[in-house]
């Protein structure tokens, strides 16, 4: 058998590591199987300053904080099902709107669960250094 001198076995067992490093963590980043699709929300995500900012929206543009805040609510909203994900689109296209109320049948559970991810996301100290949000009205504040 070929023996390699030290060094040099050194850097194989490292560019072993470097290529089965991605194929271990992979699957760890990976949506659960069946996640929700959150395209929809995304898009209404970034347009809902008014909804999500309430008061402190006015004399702003608010697209950096949305940019912080949208990303925060999807990953808080990654386990929910597809309906739910749905729902919660509907309002912030519409700002709690009766389409979501009537789509989704355990409204008034998901506007709960929903607020308390909305509320560990302006808590985050990347959005609380945005500016100082107000609570928002569906986060009981």
């Amino acid at each position: 058998m070929l023996e390699l001198p030290p060094r040099l076995r050194a850097g194989v067992l490292t560019i072993r590591w470097a290529l089965a490093l991605p194929a271990l963590t992979l699957p760890l980043l990976a949506p659960p199987a069946g996640a929700a699709d959150f395209t929809r929300f995304a898009a209404a995500c970034a347009t809902a300053k008014t909804f999500l900012l309430h008061d402190a929206a006015a004399g702003s543009d608010g697209g950096a904080a949305l940019h912080i805040l949208c990303p925060c609510l999807q990953s808080g909203f990654a386990r929910y099902t597809q309906a739910e994900v749905d729902a919660l689109t509907a309002d912030l296209r519409a700002g709690s709107s009766y389409e979501a109320k009537a789509t989704y049948p355990a409204y008034a559970g998901l506007q709960a669960k929903a607020s308390l991810v909305l509320e560990a996301c302006f808590n985050t100290d990347a959005v609380s250094a945005m500016k100082s949000f107000p609570s928002h009205p569906a986060s009981g504040g």
